[in-house]
């Protein structure tokens, strides 16, 4: 059970850096999509769902970006990542 807790932990560290620091590339495939406010983005595979964030930002204020993944270990990282925006549906 600790291993399991710390393996989370690590995880979760991992994608909270990788929000702070996003790769110039995704940035970049983000931008690429050419999304717009409204629209509703589907994230399949989002692994812990570091990119949920960059997708949020280029569809707000009324879109919508789901986040799923086969792996419920990726979704409790991603879910524990981004709290608040869970909690509001966005």
């Amino acid at each position: 059970m600790a291993e399991d807790t710390d393996d989370r932990n690590r995880r979760l560290a991992e994608a909270r850096y990788e929000v702070a620091h996003p790769r110039p590339s995704v940035v970049a495939a983000i931008a690429a999509l050419g999304l717009r406010s409204g629209q509703r983005v589907l994230d399949a595979g989002c692994g812990p769902g570091a990119q949920l964030g960059l997708l949020l930002d280029a569809v707000s204020p009324d879109g919508r970006v789901v986040g799923l993944d086969l792996d419920s270990d990726n979704i409790e990282v991603a879910a524990a990542l981004w709290p608040d925006q869970l909690a509001s549906g966005a």
